[in-house]
């Protein structure tokens, strides 16, 4: 009786977080709550892609969500969370980090981070919705950011110029822009935010903002386009095999964003699925010699892990992050 009650309360805590394929692009995360107690007003939610309080009001839980991190394996998912909280998640951040999961905390310019969270990232969305280009100034040296891409609101290319300007200045090293995806309820909310300009953008614009071309404007004042993953994995073997697995997702990544041949950048997106859960480790295989019996590699994904072994940086990533910021 004691063992199935146990048991219940594991898939209780279990189900209370949807799980995520880590990729680059959703900043790495690996779990996210399903209800969460958030701040009051809009952000973005990294996990979805999607912006959440624009028409509601804070729901969730009362408290911190109840979790095994220790039967995690990966990055969980902090989102912004209602003041009341905060301290509760200094501790519950403390827990999850003395269980070797790793987290990325989500806060609004002017927060403070918690230091028990392995990657802080501000999201700019309030800020940028407010034109409060001041508040760019206040975040953290070494940081990371989010732009949110929104049609009339963040799209302009002067704002991204200016407004990369301020952070560099401030010392953020890395700015991810995200293409939020804007269902009709959403549009209609910003579009009673904004004026005749944010609505026939949001509902007669053209193409979607494009996030190479952001990118290449941060690039141009020194910030890189993705936040680096934070360092996952309970025994070597693992935090290598994860290290290489990263490595081939960005890689995949970059490749299908340069309209590269499908299957090939598909391949390496496969590559770093299977190197994340692999039970070899990938580095000792190449100096026995014996890393053709993984048949899941394509060459691309070889050569990565090769120069990996060798200690050296990919210059697959190198050459697709060059051409990907070449304006």
């Amino acid at each position: 009786q004691h063992v199935s009650a146990a048991m219940a309360g594991r898939a209780e805590r279990r189900a209370g977080l949807q799980q995520h394929l880590p990729e680059p692009a959703k900043f790495w995360i690996s779990y996210a709550p399903r209800r969460w107690r958030a701040a009051g007003g809009p952000w973005t939610d990294l996990a979805s892609g999607r912006l959440q309080g624009l028409s509601t009001e804070p729901a969730g839980d009362p408290s911190m969500p109840a979790i095994d991190a220790a039967e995690l394996n990966g990055t969980l998912y902090v989102p912004p969370l209602v003041p009341e909280l905060v301290s509760e998640r200094s501790a519950w951040l403390r827990d999850v980090a003395n269980s070797g999961t790793s987290t990325l905390l989500q806060l609004q310019p002017g927060d403070l981070a918690e230091a028990d969270a392995d990657v802080v990232v501000y999201d700019l969305f309030r800020p940028l919705l407010a034109a409060n280009l001041e508040a760019l100034d206040t975040l953290a040296a070494g940081g990371n950011a989010v732009w949110p891409l929104i049609p009339g609101w963040t799209d302009d290319p002067g704002l991204w110029a200016e407004s990369c300007a301020v952070m560099a200045h401030a010392g953020v090293t890395c700015v991810q822009p995200i293409a939020v995806e804007l269902p009709s309820s959403d549009r209609r909310c910003l579009a009673e935010l904004g004026g005749e300009k944010q609505f026939d953008a949001l509902f007669h614009g053209g193409e979607a903002p494009s996030e190479r071309a952001f990118s290449q404007t941060a690039a141009r004042h020194g910030l890189r386009p993705f936040i680096a993953r934070p360092e996952v994995g309970d025994t070597p073997r693992q935090r290598r095999n994860r290290r290489l697995a990263a490595d081939l997702a960005l890689a995949g990544e970059l490749w299908l964003r340069l309209d590269r041949s499908v299957a090939i950048g598909q391949g390496l997106l496969k590559a770093a699925r299977e190197a994340e859960s692999s039970a070899h480790d990938l580095k000792a295989l190449v100096f026995e010699g014996n890393l053709s019996v993984l048949t899941w590699l394509n060459s691309e994904a070889v050569e990565l892990i090769q120069q990996a072994a060798a200690g050296e940086d990919s210059s697959l990533v190198a050459a697709l992050m060059q051409e990907y910021l070449d304006a």
